[in-house]
């Protein structure tokens, strides 16, 4: 993916020297394309591209060049989602394999490895290894809490790590002897009124939520259910845990023993597709109070409270994704094989 609208965006032909490999008789059929790369520190990258003739060749590339006139004529700049900072040099031995991470604040970088649980301090370039955790699978935070919660080892073990034991080398965090086996984990805050911080653990279908607290004992389980099926995401919405499963995403109630209220109705009928090709639950996002945005790997759609399609458009993906996430408002990121796509709601 290229974008038209940056500064450094260029067209043109090639010369027998930039394609020494090439067929001389293609050549004068071959057009690059190059532009800037998000990599630190900042590069460039060409594409090569054979046309069926010279002709064809020179059309792409008068029809391009005039696409990036309108796009500078019309005002279109650049809007770059995020700004790149290295935090690790990839060449370096001591850390492999990074499987998760997590940013604590502006000056650390949690990273969860085959090796176990690093912290990188960017601003004084220091690396620590913290307590016995081995491959870390998943991290998430609680910030309000000051929390770090970790799956790791080949069990899948749940440990809660306050930002003190993040200070602490050989501290372990708390282990949630219950949790073990657990493919998934999220946490949440609700904000209004008095603070409330949850962990919530999924095990192939069945999920258990946690309040987090500042005592000695850092959790209480408040609930137990079965999900309609794998648990393949999960999400904390204010007093509600949104659960993401093959077809469809259920909300439940954090406190209570309440039915769950189903996001994917079988009523409506525009949505029955979805439960005909098994889609995977990816992500779900709060867009307003009754307006939720769902995303399948095959494709995104609005819906209200009561599960019924809300809006008639549908977010595409420029590639089956693999992840997505909300951590950018008012953007969504799609996570593809060696790329990632910034999307605006």
């Amino acid at each position: 993916m290229r974008n038209a609208s940056d500064e450094e965006f260029s067209v043109s032909s090639v010369f027998f020297s930039d394609v020494i490999h090439a067929n001389k008789n293609d050549v004068p059929c071959i057009f690059r394309i190059t532009a800037p790369q998000l990599t630190v520190p900042s590069s460039k990258a060409s594409l090569l591209v054979l046309a069926d003739s010279e002709k064809e060749k020179k059309k792409w590339v008068t029809v391009i060049n005039e696409l990036v006139t309108i796009c500078k004529q019309n005002g279109f700049k650049e809007r770059s989602a995020v700004c790149l900072k290295e935090a690790y040099d990839s060449a370096l031995p001591l850390i492999r394999n990074t499987l998760a991470a997590a940013i604590i604040d502006k000056e650390r970088i949690a990273l969860g490895t085959d090796d176990g649980l690093y912290l990188i301090d960017v601003i004084k370039n220091e690396i620590t290894l913290l307590g016995d955790c081995k491959r870390v699978h998943q991290l998430e935070l609680v910030p309000s809490a000051r929390l770090l919660a970790v799956v790791s080892g080949r069990s899948r073990n749940v440990r809660v790590f306050t930002w003190e034991d993040l200070q602490n080398p050989e501290a372990t965090g708390a282990k949630l002897l219950e949790a073990r086996g657990s493919q998934l984990i999220t946490t949440g805050s609700r904000c209004q009124g008095k603070s409330t911080n949850w962990l919530c653990t999924a095990a192939k279908r069945h999920v258990t939520c946690y309040q987090l607290t500042a005592g000695k004992q850092p959790y209480r389980r408040t609930r137990e259910f079965q999900a309609p099926g794998m648990v393949q995401w999960m999400g904390v919405f204010e007093e509600c845990l949104c659960v993401g499963y093959p077809s469809g995403f259920s909300l439940y109630s954090l406190a209570g023993e309440g039915p769950p209220a189903n996001l994917v109705s079988p009523e409506d009928p525009s949505l029955t597709f979805l439960s005909h090709g098994q889609a995977e639950a990816l992500c779900a996002v709060t867009v307003s109070n009754d307006l939720y945005l769902l995303c399948f790997n095959t494709v995104g759609v609005y819906v209200n409270g009561q599960g019924r399609r809300s809006e008639q458009r549908e977010l595409m993906w420029p590639a089956l994704p693999v992840a997505v996430g909300r951590r950018i408002s008012p953007s969504l990121s799609s996570g593809i094989h060696e790329e990632i796509n910034i999307l605006a709601q």
